[in-house]
Parts: C-alpha cells; structure tokens; sequence
C-alpha cells in the first residue's frame, strides 16, 4: 500500500527552507542526506537508524518529525492530518510503502 498524502509544500518553500541559516541542524542535515543517498530515496527507519547509531527506529521517527515540525514552522503549512486530527509529520518531506512491518 502506498502513502502518499497531499501537502502543499512547494518546490520555493524547499529551496527557502534548505537555503535558511540555522533552521535545520547538522544532525537534521544528516539525516536528510542520508535518506536522499539510499537507492531511489527509498529506506526504512531501522536502515536510517543504524547509519545515524540510533539504538531504536523510534528515534529517526521522531527526529524526521521534529525536522518537519521546524519546516511547518518556518513556512506556515501543515502536513497531511489524520481523521483523528494528528498530523503525518513524516508525509511534509516523503512518502512510504508498506512492505510487511517495513515502511520504506
């Protein structure tokens, strides 16, 4: 299944964001690169995790939603919300598949 919620982040609000002094941390920086350098863009939790060191897949989890959180701040614009009204932080800067108990 796939998810792809709707933003409306556009391609400026990146570029402002990613061109913004002191918004995004080195460890934010990190992450992002290493999400973008997998094969397609495309990895778990768990694979970010070991190549950050983090001891749970948790931790990226909450880290890709407090860069998200940054960014929502910094453009105004909110991701995707859920019926039960909690955002998907994850879904301002990607999509996932699900593959098992896996989302790449």
């Amino acid at each position: 299944m796939k998810y792809d919620y709707p933003n409306n982040l556009t391609k400026e609000d990146l570029k402002n964001v990613f061109n913004s002094k002191n918004l995004l941390n080195d460890n934010d920086w990190q992450l992002i690169k290493y999400h973008y350098q997998m094969p397609e863009h495309r990895a778990t939790a768990t694979q970010l995790g070991k190549l950050l060191n983090y001891s749970k897949f948790t931790a990226v989890n909450l880290h890709y939603a407090r860069i998200a959180k940054k960014i929502t701040e910094f453009t105004g614009k909110y991701p995707y919300q859920g019926t039960n009204g909690s955002y998907r932080w994850w879904s301002l800067l990607s999509t996932a598949d699900e593959e098992g108990t896996y989302f790449p």
